[in-house]
């Protein structure tokens, strides 16, 4: 068990505390931004090579990424909220063997699936989207291999090694890609993503301490399954959010229309960078202070910390790309400016993720995650409503923008909102709603 800090000592230990976290902020966000420059970048060459048609292909294959989290069925996510508590608690033996377990089974379930989606290739032929999907298998596995790892340096607060893993990502990512694009078009993207990803697996294994054990035991995955199905429904959930759009698009409207509005897409994807890389910062240690201290009042700094960096860096990130992102289009991707309009109405989601985003890992943190897969719930709802009603009336990719745009920012307001309730009625001793647990303060 970790020590008590005196109280006369509070002041400087939280100096301390904001004073690493800011270093560290600025180390872990300048990888995270040179990474997805990186990935902006070579999205917006393989898009002007591959064209708009066989560019919404992609953005189709993309889902299975998307939903890969659903493939192990949350013991990543179990791994990463045990283990800061664990840590917290000093129990060490108890993490090591998380983390073997946790690795056992992400192999077992991403080969398993790997062979799934290789068998529907095969003998699958009447979707665009078939015959490219025989190179996704690989990049599946090595995809969530990476997911795994990152999650370990995250949840043991190995930002360092997190940031130089990025940035060798950085490099390796266009490299590795942008040929192989050029050279045979959309497989090249998937075969130098697949590349790209296993290269930084190798990096991470040789030079950070990931120390991995490799154990296989079906009673102790099916408790990290427990804790970390909710939270992985929850990621789920968001990323159904963030891709419901492009599945409406696909089955309402054309592969071209996909395509366009692919700039929606990559302003969503770039501009949830901020509050991305603050959320991942900050959730572990807020973990770890729940798990040392069990006081809901103790969690309160870490919220307003998240909300303040979160909106505080991505409003003038927002703005500058407003300004930058479609002059480029027009003289960058000319065949994508029917997307223009979408894309410009799609900046104004991001700027209200940083608001959801503190008090979701406040109620991930708590157990109460059941709340914010309601929310999310009610969202997607809203979202594939209102998609398909501004499609109806004749407004295109553009009414899906606007729908979408709208699902978002209701997200926002109302997990804000409640988390706001709860955090007050927490820090005050209430009792919430029916299933609440009483301050331990």
């Amino acid at each position: 068990m970790l020590a008590k800090v005196p109280k006369f000592l509070n002041p400087v230990f939280n100096s301390f505390i904001v004073s690493h976290l800011f270093k560290e902020f600025l180390l872990f966000s300048s990888s995270t931004f040179f990474l997805q420059t990186a990935r902006f970048g070579v999205a917006l060459i393989a898009a002007k090579k591959l064209g708009p048609a066989t560019w919404g292909v992609w953005q189709l294959l993309y889902l299975i990424l998307a939903y890969s989290s659903f493939i192990h069925l949350g013991v990543i996510n179990g791994m990463n909220k045990e283990i800061p508590i664990l840590n917290g608690r000093g129990d060490q033996k108890s993490v090591s063997l998380i983390k073997a377990i946790s690795l056992g089974s992400v192999l077992v379930s991403s080969i398993m699936a790997g062979l799934v989606i290789f068998i529907i290739a095969l003998t699958t032929d009447t979707v665009p989207a078939a015959v490219q999907l025989r190179w996704m298998p690989i990049l599946l596995i090595v995809y969530l291999l990476h997911q795994y790892l990152d999650a370990y340096l995250r949840s043991d607060k190995l930002f360092r090694y997190a940031s130089m893993q990025k940035l060798f990502f950085t490099v390796a990512f266009p490299t590795v890609v942008i040929p192989l694009v050029v050279a045979i078009k959309l497989p090249g993207y998937i075969i130098g993503q697949s590349i790209a990803i296993f290269l930084t697996c190798l990096f991470i294994i040789k030079t950070s301490p990931v120390s991995l054990g490799l154990r296989f035991n079906v009673t102790e995955s099916i408790r990290l399954i427990r804790i970390g199905f909710p939270i992985m429904t929850t990621g789920l959930l968001y990323a159904l959010m963030m891709t419901v759009d492009r599945v409406i698009i696909s089955a309402f409207l054309t592969m071209q229309q996909l395509g366009y509005y692919s700039l929606s897409i990559l302003v969503m994807g770039s501009l949830t960078l901020i509050p991305m890389v603050v959320s991942q910062q900050i959730y572990p240690r807020m973990a770890e202070t729940w798990g040392r201290t069990s006081k809901y009042k103790e969690l309160t700094p870490w919220i307003r910390r998240q909300l303040l960096m979160s909106i505080g860096l991505s409003v003038p990130m927002i703005i500058a790309a407003y300004i930058i992102l479609p002059p480029l289009v027009k003289h960058f991707l000319v065949e994508y400016t029917p997307g223009i309009t979408a894309m410009k109405i799609s900046f104004a989601a991001p700027l209200f993720l940083g608001l959801s985003s503190a008090f979701a890992n406040f109620l991930k943190t708590i157990d109460k995650q059941v709340y914010l897969l309601l929310f999310q719930v009610l969202a997607v709802c809203f979202n594939i409503i209102l998609n398909i009603m501004f499609i109806r009336v004749g407004f295109g990719i553009n009414g899906v923008a606007i729908g979408t745009t709208i699902a978002f920012i209701l997200h926002s307001l109302l997990l804000a909102g409640f988390g706001k309730l709860v955090q007050k009625k927490f820090e005050q001793g209430s009792y919430v709603i029916s299933i609440g647990r009483r301050s331990a303060s």
